[in-house]
């Protein structure tokens, strides 16, 4: 088992070359734009938003789950869409995508352009996001991809360290108007950076899958993964069962963890404490989390995906119970918090890396355009759960224990998935 370690952190620390190193971080940007326009701005811009305009704040958060469920759709589309074009131009519209709907998010006049906002910027997310980056990835890293990913995810984390306090300054200091501007113009930013820089596959400039040369014995060529058709229709996605015990396990605990994580500022205030202190635990125990997606993805590459995945179900489930204490003093609040932070990169790299070891570099494109929808699909629904647990008790408890369970209910189903490679893999053997 030591030297089993030693391999996994040896490996975690290989050399990934410049190009991709610069992919990695790429990627990482792309991870932490789509999480900041999910639980970031939930956390910042929804309450104030609500309060200066009177709308309804549960009904403003609900919005999240029905564009997450209109994102299931535009989903489906960019991954047959990317099938088509590559990863690279799905990123590039995506994300310009995006900069036109944060605009409109911090313009809206009515509730009517707000929901339309928060629709958009979800659906333009499944692109660059649930699409685009994940497979750029898997394609420059196909046995590496869980500490690439560990690395990637990073993002997550730091949308509480550097987007929450940032939009909260802005805010209060610039306007809410303002603060959606310079957002969008990040997008833009990045969309050009996209269209210039980005390849989708290591080959197009020069480097290597992995960054292995081919010419070690250890690593046969395979056919172009540009031109290659998968077989792995819609149809024959469908009709296997581990696709679906897959696709619900983790979406179930993803859900788990949106539901938590979006609603932390507001828990703590409803607590009575400060926002400038609900504001502070998130900032300082995002370095947790940073740490926590490192570890994910060492312990994917250590002990593989599937039982990196339970073990991940059985700590959140716990956690889960300790956020049930946070009424009793400060210390639980920062005890769950702190736990659920160190969760929260691990489910988004854990999630395309299962689908990644169970279809390969080639034929994960046409898989994470079935699976990915159906993980959208259950994690946007964390919305609606807290949402309806908000109006119908007033209260987050009753919602943490509803979130326990359905992240049992994940873990359970994972127990009985299988891990095995059912793509094309031309490397094995």
């Amino acid at each position: 088992m030591a030297s089993k370690f030693v391999r996994a952190f040896k490996a975690a620390n290989a050399d990934l070359g410049k190009k991709g190193v610069l992919l990695t971080i790429y990627c990482g940007a792309l991870s932490f734009m789509c999480n900041s326009m999910g639980t970031g701005l939930t956390n910042t811009l929804f309450r104030p938003i609500a309060d200066g305009n009177g709308w309804d704040y549960a009904q403003l958060i609900g919005f999240n789950t029905y564009a997450g469920w209109l994102g299931i759709a535009a989903s489906v589309l960019f991954g047959q869409w990317q099938l088509k074009k590559g990863a690279k131009f799905i990123s590039a519209v995506g994300l310009f995508a995006a900069a036109g709907g944060i605009w409109l998010f911090g313009h809206a006049g009515s509730v009517l352009v707000f929901a339309i906002a928060v629709a958009l910027d979800r659906c333009a997310a499944t692109a660059y996001d649930k699409n685009a980056s994940v497979t750029l990835v898997t394609s420059w890293f196909p046995t590496r991809k869980a500490i690439v990913l560990g690395w990637s995810t990073m993002g997550v984390p730091l949308v509480n360290i550097l987007f929450i306090p940032a939009v909260t300054w802005g805010a209060a200091n610039l306007g809410i108007s303002t603060t959606s501007t310079l957002i969008a113009a990040v997008f833009i930013v990045l969309g050009l950076v996209t269209i210039l820089f980005v390849k989708n596959t290591p080959e197009e400039c020069g480097a290597y899958p992995d960054n292995i040369p081919p010419a070690q014995p250890d690593v046969a060529a395979g056919p172009a993964q540009e031109g290659y058709r998968s077989p792995w229709t819609f149809k024959k996605l469908a009709s296997n069962k581990n696709v679906w015990i897959m696709s619900l396990g983790m979406g179930l605990m993803w859900l788990a963890v949106i539901g938590v994580v979006s609603q932390d500022i507001p828990r703590i205030i409803s607590l009575g404490y400060s926002e400038g202190f609900a504001t502070w635990v998130l900032f300082v125990c995002a370095f947790i989390s940073i740490g926590g997606s490192y570890f994910w993805g060492l312990l994917d590459q250590l002990v593989g995906t599937k039982k990196a995945l339970i073990a991940f179900g059985v700590f959140f489930t716990l956690v889960l119970g300790v956020y049930l204490l946070q009424s009793y003093g400060t210390a639980y609040i920062w005890v769950s918090v702190a736990c659920s932070m160190f969760c929260v990169g691990g489910i988004p790299n854990l999630v395309p890396s299962m689908i990644g070891t169970v279809f390969g570099r080639y034929d994960f494109p046409a898989a994470n355009r079935f699976i990915s929808p159906i993980c959208n699909l259950l994690f946007s629904s964390a919305y609606l759960v807290v949402s309806a647990c908000l109006s119908a008790f007033g209260g987050y408890n009753q919602a943490y224990l509803i979130l326990m369970g359905i992240c049992l209910a994940g873990l359970v189903l994972m127990c009985f998935a299988s891990d095995k490679m059912i793509g094309y893999a031309p490397h094995a053997g």
